[in-house]
């Protein structure tokens, strides 16, 4: 009802509001104005002008550009000796293989005491580390072809053992071909763990000294650490 009293005047305004809208969007836009920079002239670096009188007696120019006319004097320098870095442990000599030695003894002679990792440098306790893991790595193919090897003439010599006494039997007469490849896994056995050690203790030495420095721990704590060290 009331579109269809007032529809001329709606569609008067519907309209105009279309005029006025085309009307700003056809207005151009304003551009920037252009900005014109004055180049910048260089300016002449000043020289020193050197003295003719001096010149005839030596000199030289020194660091701000002055010139010098008299020879400077000689000094004395003190010749300082080279510095002494101390040696760092390195695996210069394998573990012997031996069993007349204990595992206690042979950590005992290989492994450096707290005492000569706490008086190495950083850099010192990490190429330490890094030597360690490098010996890791070269261990572990030999820990396993020696364990492969044990397996598999036991498993050759016991494959018809119908009971654990038959089998130990077996294992007692043939002790002749199963000690050495005992001896043999024995031996990378306890290379690898004395290796493992030295390097697990240098870490620890490092961990220490970064707790000390940003993150202080309680006494108790510190008892516990070096009780495990």
């Amino acid at each position: 009802m009331f579109l269809r009293e007032h529809w001329f005047g709606l569609s008067f305004l519907l309209v105009c509001g279309v005029i006025v809208s085309l009307f700003f969007i056809l207005q151009p836009t304003p551009k920037a104005p252009i900005k014109i920079y004055k180049p910048v002239e260089s300016l002449e670096k000043p020289t020193a002008e050197v003295p003719e009188a001096d010149t005839s007696q030596g000199g030289d120019f020194q660091a701000d550009g002055t010139f010098h006319g008299d020879p400077h004097a000689e000094v004395d320098r003190p010749v300082l000796p080279p510095l002494q870095t101390p040696e760092i442990p390195k695996f210069v000599k394998p573990v012997p293989d031996t069993q007349d030695k204990t595992l206690a003894e042979l950590v005992g002679e290989y492994v450096p005491s707290r005492a000569a990792f706490e008086a190495m440098s950083d850099e010192q306790l990490s190429e330490l580390m890094d030597e360690s893991n490098k010996k890791n790595r070269e261990l572990l193919p030999k820990a396993n072809h020696a364990m492969r090897k044990w397996a598999k003439v036991v498993g050759d010599l016991t494959r018809h053992a119908k009971t654990r006494a038959e089998n130990d039997a077996i294992l007692a007469e043939h002790a002749d071909r199963i000690k050495p490849l005992e001896g043999a896994m024995e031996s990378v056995r306890r290379e690898y763990y004395i290796s493992y050690l030295t390097g697990n203790r240098a870490f620890k030495i490092l961990q220490a000294r970064f707790l000390m420095e940003h993150e202080p721990q309680t006494d108790a704590f510190w008892k516990e650490y070096w009780a495990n060290f």
